[in-house]
C-alpha cells in the first residue's frame, strides 16, 4: 500500500463527519441547561457554609457580651477572621454596594458584605422579631429566630429601599436562625406570617 491509499483510508468522510457533529450538538443540547444549575447549587452549599461560620461568630459575640452586636461587620476580625464569610458567591456585586441599615455592602466593612442583618431591619422591628437599635433582645422566637438571611440565590439587583419581596417574586432564600441552623424560606410568603415552625 502506498502513501496516497493510507491516507484515503484513515480519513473521515462527509457523512461520518455529520454523524459525529449531530452527536456532539445533541450531547451539547442535553448537558449545557444542567450547567448553570450545577453551579447555582455550587454557590448555595458555599453560601450555607458561610452563614453557619457567621452564626458561630454572633454566638461568640453573643456569650461575651450578653447582646447581638451593632452591625454584622462588627464581628470581623475578632470573631470572624476572614471577612470574604461575609460575601455570599451568588452576590453579583460580591458586597461592593452602597447599603443601607439592613444591608451594608462596603459602607463599613471594604471588602464588602453581602448578608442581610435582620435585627437592623425596620419591618422585623415592627413584626416584633427583634427590639429596636442597639439592644435588639433575645428574638421573638429566641434561638430560632431568623438573625442573617441571604438573599443573592433569587434577588439579582440590589434595591436599598425594598423593604418586602417584589410582586411576583418566586424563589428561596437562605435563612440563619439564631441557634445556627440554616433553612430555605420562600420569598413570595408574606413577611408577617413567619413563623418558624413551618421550616423545621
Amino acid at each position: 500500500m502506498g502513501p496516497r491509499f493510507r491516507d484515503r483510508a484513515i480519513a473521515f468522510t462527509l457523512v461520518e463527519l455529520l454523524v459525529v457533529c449531530a452527536i456532539l450538538t445533541t450531547l451539547l443540547a442535553v448537558l449545557l441547561p444542567v450547567f448553570p444549575r450545577v453551579r447555582a447549587m455550587g454557590w448555595r452549599a458555599a453560601c450555607i457554609a458561610n452563614l453557619r461560620q457567621v452564626g458561630i461568630a454572633l454566638q461568640l459575640y453573643r456569650e461575651d457580651y450578653g447582646e447581638l452586636p451593632p452591625l454584622l461587620s462588627s464581628i470581623v476580625p475578632t470573631y470572624l477572621t476572614a471577612s470574604p464569610l461575609l460575601i455570599c458567591p451568588a452576590d453579583p456585586y460580591a458586597g461592593q454596594f452602597a447599603g443601607n441599615a439592613r444591608v451594608e455592602g462596603n459602607t463599613y466593612l471594604p471588602s464588602g458584605v453581602s448578608y442581610c442583618y435582620v435585627p437592623r431591619w425596620r419591618v422585623a422591628q415592627e413584626l416584633g422579631w427583634w427590639d429596636p437599635f442597639p439592644h435588639f433582645g433575645p428574638g421573638k422566637w429566641g434561638d430560632l429566630t431568623p438573625v442573617v438571611e441571604c438573599p443573592w440565590h433569587w434577588a439579582r439587583r440590589f434595591r436599598p429601599h425594598q423593604d418586602h419581596n417584589d410582586p411576583g417574586s418566586r424563589g428561596w432564600q437562605l435563612v440563619l436562625m439564631m441557634a445556627g441552623s440554616v433553612r430555605k424560606i420562600r420569598v413570595e410568603d408574606p413577611i408577617e406570617t413567619f413563623t418558624p415552625d413551618r421550616y423545621r
